[in-house]
């Protein structure tokens, strides 16, 4: 089920910064930079998120990092001191379970497409899935010219892309150029620059979607892509890689059902680090670890990744990981082209999936 939305035109200095006082209240934690508490507006408490404190930097001008030396509260009070009390649109998230949520600021002239624009919007274009997270819509979709199975090595994927739409008034939409395994339903989404298109909203914002959803096509991009997935299946994983995903998915937020999943995974990595006598890959310099092959291609690390954000973990936790993973695809492997034999890989790794 989606939230609700709404908006309002307001001030800066309707906005009060209620700072965090006891422990369990819920402050942004995924951003270093972001006020710990609450925000209060018309008598009402909202959560901030990490839209928000983006685009409220954007609004003042400064820089993020900037509220780790003033409070909010002090920031605002200067800028309305020099500019009197600009006015501006504020995108408000309410959710059946937990509070409203404050996404972003914007300008009141800057034309954006609501939640139900866009939604109908793409139901009209049979899009295969709607997802939403954050003040961001997102579909998948086949391009123009159709989805085609392409084979990669032993295995078979479809090629895809991912539209993602803002709907509070953030930015542009992106395009991502994406491939299903077939065999595991994983999906990968390009989501770093060198698999993603901007849509520039400009004035008819609706118009631009629906172009773009009834021309895109990119065979350049999807060649590109594929490529990289059959260069992943000829690279042995160094262990620096396997180490890097072991932190990065170790900072995902934890759940009853994501246990199991991170359980095995610590196992794989333990076999990593018995193959080498080691008891922890720490033991080891970063230059050591990029030189010595895992037991793992770097196509499992992929599969493991898309595995995760698939099946095992919420929608904002998904987009981060599909974040890792095309970044590790778009750049080349510590051990490129050091494994030639193709062999069959394993359709799952964990096998308790969440959907």
């Amino acid at each position: 089920m989606f939230p609700t939305f709404e908006t309002r035109n307001i001030g800066l200095s309707d906005f009060n910064f209620v700072p965090q006082t006891q422990p369990d209240l819920v402050g942004d934690k995924n951003n270093k930079y972001a006020f710990r508490g609450t925000i209060e507006l018309g008598g009402e408490s909202f959560k901030p998120t990490r839209r928000f404190w983006h685009s409220l930097a954007l609004f003042l001008n400064v820089q993020e990092k900037m509220f780790l030396y003033f409070t909010p509260n002090e920031l605002i009070s200067r800028i309305v001191q020099k500019k009197n009390d600009p006015k501006f649109r504020l995108t408000i998230e309410r959710a059946p379970r937990g509070g409203p949520k404050l996404l972003s600021l914007s300008q009141q002239s800057r034309p954006m497409i609501d939640f139900d624009s866009a939604y109908e919007l793409l139901q009209r274009y049979q899009v295969e899935s709607t997802f939403y997270s954050e003040g961001v819509l997102m579909c998948s979709s086949k391009p123009r010219s159709g989805s085609s199975n392409l084979p990669i090595g032993p295995d078979l994927f479809r090629n895809q892309f991912t539209m993602s739409v803002p709907v509070d008034g953030l930015g542009d939409a992106k395009l991502h150029l994406g491939l299903l395994r077939l065999i595991c339903l994983n999906g990968m989404v390009g989501m770093t620059n060198a698999f993603t298109s901007a849509v520039r909203m400009g004035k008819e914002p609706q118009h631009v979607l629906e172009r773009a959803l009834s021309t895109f096509d990119n065979e350049e991009g999807f060649s590109v892509l594929r490529d990289r997935f059959a260069a992943s299946q000829r690279s042995w994983a160094s262990l620096a890689e396997v180490q890097r995903l072991h932190s990065f998915i170790m900072k995902l937020p934890k759940t009853e059902s994501s246990a199991p999943v991170l359980n095995r995974f610590q196992s794989l990595i333990d076999d990593c680090s018995a193959r080498y006598g080691f008891a922890n890959l720490s033991a080891l310099t970063e230059r050591r670890l990029r030189v010595l092959p895992a037991t793992m291609r770097a196509y499992d690390l992929i599969n493991i990744a898309t595995e995760i954000s698939t099946h095992h973990v919420s929608t904002p936790a998904s987009l981060r990981v599909n974040g890792w993973s095309s970044d590790y695809i778009s750049r080349e492997f510590d051990l490129e082209d050091t494994a030639p034999e193709l062999v069959e890989f394993k359709p799952l790794f964990f096998s308790a999936q969440r959907n």
